[in-house]
């Protein structure tokens, strides 16, 4: 109701709403996250990245999606991994995060851009309960 009044969301918001509508996704609120273009895609990511694309499709959302190589997390992705503090990333402090394949879908809300990495283990939780950042 907010959006549709003109205001402003917030990250809060953004992250309800994308485990609604972007399930799996982590949303960078923060604007932490880094990453390149992928070459030579694997083909567990090309299937990945049709069925998200159907998956938006069938459910109204024109959102592009790419394949890229996550190098910097967003934090929600950031603070799952054991001993992790948002702070700490957000601060530019080193930690160990091992690179990899995940679907971008930008334009999120009209300003986010939103990660789901192809190994399933480190997507974001789906249910209310879950940070999904």
């Amino acid at each position: 109701m907010a959006r549709s009044r003109n205001y402003k969301a917030t990250s809060g918001y953004a992250r309800e709403r994308g485990r609604a509508e972007l399930p799996q996704c982590w949303i960078d609120t923060a604007g932490v996250a880094e990453y390149r273009e992928r070459v030579d895609p694997s083909t567990e990511a090309l299937t990945l990245e049709t069925e998200y694309e159907n998956f938006l499709s069938r459910n109204g959302r024109n959102l592009r999606i790419r394949i890229v190589w996550l190098v910097e997390p967003p934090a929600g992705l950031a603070e799952m991994y054991e001993g992790i503090d948002v702070d700490q990333v957000l601060a530019g402090q080193p930690w160990e995060f091992e690179q990899q394949e995940t679907l971008l879908v930008t334009d999120f809300l009209g300003r986010y851009e939103a990660f789901m990495p192809v190994d399933s283990e480190v997507r974001a939780p789906v249910s209310v309960e879950g940070e999904g950042d």
